[in-house]
């Protein structure tokens, strides 16, 4: 179910500049290679394009894990990369003209062969480009795009790029959360992970790329209110490298889950205020 629209203005109000929008894959193409399912497709656009009205980034967030129906897709002619590629071009063709809009391709791949999928998505981001279809798109890697694991698939995942040889508007998404076991499923943090952020940094700055934190967040702790700030600071020091974060999450989340994200007032959360993502 999409969140209220109250959700919208009240974080806009807040400083909030980025926002990513999860829907799975099935809900907008019922049929593997299919048409884009219309009423679905319609309540998605309509809660982007609100986002957008009020000048903030909007993430399509595909929160597939880089499967279809359970299926890894680009690994088997059961799902073949041209599967994913189907979706994002006729998705491509709707948002193609708000450049507030970003493609995250999939959320958190995992378990795969990351050569494949690195060959995946180069079909994704061929196919998007040939159409002229310009938004920034969101590259993840495997381990659940985990930011700890970043300098192992950069390797093969930095290798995507335009058809004119550029990585113009192609950045990378990684997430990390504070608990112990990196799951998000705690209220508690452990520790910043405030040095992951550097070593990302030091690897995306000598290619000349930039990254996006699309998800991290803890619980209403102390201990999250003390090390959430210390990642944010420390992302938001390393930019342009670093364009941003995204806190997970807010919404429709019953309101007793552990990271449900709620901002009363940005000014009492020093992270939230400024504006937490900037491309310019």
């Amino acid at each position: 179910m999409p969140p209220p629209d109250s959700q919208i203005p009240h974080f806009l109000a807040q400083n909030v500049n980025f926002f990513r929008v999860p829907v799975a894959w099935e809900f907008l193409q019922p049929e593997m290679n299919g048409k884009l399912n219309d009423a679905n497709l319609k309540t998605y656009q309509t809660f982007i394009e609100k986002i957008t009205t009020g000048g903030a980034y909007v993430a399509i967030d595909l929160h597939s894990f880089a499967r279809y129906k359970g299926q890894i897709v680009g690994e088997s002619s059961s799902t073949p990369a041209s599967a994913l590629v189907s979706l994002w071009s006729q998705l491509g063709a709707v948002f193609k003209d708000n450049p507030l809009v970003m493609f995250g391709l999939s959320n958190e791949p995992h378990d795969l062969d990351i050569t494949k999928w690195a060959t995946t998505v180069q079909a994704v981001v061929t196919k998007l480009r040939t159409d002229k279809i310009q938004n920034i798109l969101l590259i993840p890697g495997t381990d659940y795009t985990s930011l700890k694991a970043f300098p192992e698939w950069y390797k093969a995942m930095k290798v995507v790029k335009n058809p004119d040889g550029s990585f113009e508007k192609l950045i990378f998404e990684a997430h990390r959360y504070l608990d112990p076991d990196n799951s998000g499923k705690s209220a508690e943090c452990s520790e910043s992970h405030a040095d992951e952020v550097l070593k990302a940094v030091e690897l995306l700055k000598a290619d000349n790329r930039q990254i996006l934190l699309g998800e991290t967040g803890g619980g209403n702790t102390a201990s999250c209110m003390k090390l959430l700030p210390e990642l944010a600071k420390a992302v938001t020091e390393a930019y342009p490298v670093f364009g941003g974060f995204a806190l997970w999450a807010a919404g429709a989340f019953d309101d007793k889950y552990e990271l449900v994200t709620t901002v009363k007032d940005a000014s009492s959360v020093s992270f939230l205020s400024p504006s937490s993502f900037s491309l310019e």
